[in-house]
């Protein structure tokens, strides 16, 4: 892997989160320790938007499936979504009594999903600007969450040491496989929910499990778009 271009983020703290728009690939917003939500286009020096609003640092970001909305968690606990187009904040959802460690939106639905270092996973429907329902299934924080691509469950992992498959329709939690998902971790389901990816990005390592619950050995997977891998961190300037 060759590094083709590194980015001076303009935050004044710590980039705690970063991800990449899936419909167009062409765009990433960023959150900061600075309060800070970013906005880029890929290939561009400058933000499009600096987006303020947050009290904490933001821990989670997201785009909607149409890159119109974006979701921020924050160390409060405290969820924002702007709305990109009007460059303003639309709701503001509280509830977690944690970090807000994780979002992500339903593939078709006005639904989104938010983990927490309180052990809960929420789901929030955004015309009805509250949450739906709260799964409890967890006993240490949530770090990871993922809708599967049909949009029937979402999948997350926690410090727990286990990785849960939720069912949206019947609001159950159902245990896939046990192993840690720690805050420098992300998860993927493929599209026929045959395998599912945990990134390590701490050891730059990614697992792949299938439905039946088993690791396959042999396996090195760490591709988050097609055609590039993006980081984020801090470093001191002393």
């Amino acid at each position: 892997m060759t590094t083709k271009r590194a980015y001076k983020l303009p935050h004044a703290s710590a980039v705690n989160c970063l991800k990449i728009g899936r419909k167009s690939s062409r765009v990433l917003v960023t959150g900061g320790e600075d309060h800070k939500v970013n906005l880029w286009a890929i290939g561009k020096p400058n933000a499009i938007l600096s987006l303020s609003g947050h009290s904490s640092g933001i821990d989670s970001v997201n785009f909607d499936s149409s890159e119109v909305l974006v979701a921020a968690g924050a160390a409060s606990g405290t969820i924002k979504l702007w709305d990109l187009e009007e460059a303003k904040i639309v709701r503001t959802l509280t509830g977690h009594r944690s970090n807000c460690t994780s979002v992500d939106f339903h593939p078709f639905g006005e639904f989104f999903a938010s983990g927490s270092l309180d052990t809960n996973l929420k789901i929030w429907d955004i015309r009805k600007k509250g949450c739906i329902h709260t799964y409890k299934g967890h006993t240490r924080g949530v770090n990871a969450i993922r809708f599967t691509p049909d949009g029937r469950w979402v999948v997350s992992g926690g410090e727990d040491n286990t990785v849960k498959k939720n069912v949206l329709s019947q609001y159950i939690m159902l245990l896939i496989f046990g192993i840690s998902v720690s805050n420098k971790s992300a998860l993927g389901v493929s599209p026929a929910q045959l395998l599912y990816k945990l990134y390590l990005y701490a050891r730059i390592r990614a697992f792949i499990y299938n439905s039946r619950e088993e690791y396959l050995r042999g396996y090195l997977l760490l591709s988050i778009v097609s055609h590039f891998f993006m980081e984020c961190g801090w470093e001191s300037n002393s």
